[in-house]
């Protein structure tokens, strides 16, 4: 299984999707994706200013060599050109941005989607 870890510090969550990014212009913060895509060889400045992977990889697919390749699968559903948004990743991105559970909470819920794609997640800090 695939290790994924987020430090808290620097991760974006709980604020609602209207204010969320894979990396938040101003102060860097990332929503768990964002971690996704860093964690895959993207660099934060590709991604920043990006709401969700799909806007990002319409955007850059074919400016960054290489970038399906870099992406895991299950971001996009292992096609491309596409218009829809996995479930497992809607999900991801409504428990991260949710206003409405605890901390304790979404990181339970994060773990158990991460996990159903192959990934295990650890937050620090």
């Amino acid at each position: 299984m695939k290790k994924l870890v987020v430090d808290r510090s620097k991760w974006l969550r709980g604020e609602g999707g209207k204010v969320s990014y894979l990396l938040r212009v101003g102060d860097s913060k990332m929503c768990c994706l964002g971690f996704v895509c860093v964690d895959s060889g993207i660099s934060p400045e590709e991604i920043e200013g990006n709401p969700t992977p799909r806007d990002f990889i319409s955007e850059m697919w074919d400016l960054i060599p290489g970038l399906m390749d870099k992406l895991p699968k299950w971001l996009y559903d292992g096609e491309f050109p596409t218009d829809s948004v996995p479930n497992v990743v809607m999900d991801m991105m409504q428990i991260n941005d949710s206003q409405e559970i605890s901390g304790e909470v979404r990181e339970q819920e994060l773990t158990k989607l991460f996990a159903s794609v192959g990934v295990e997640i650890q937050f620090i800090n």
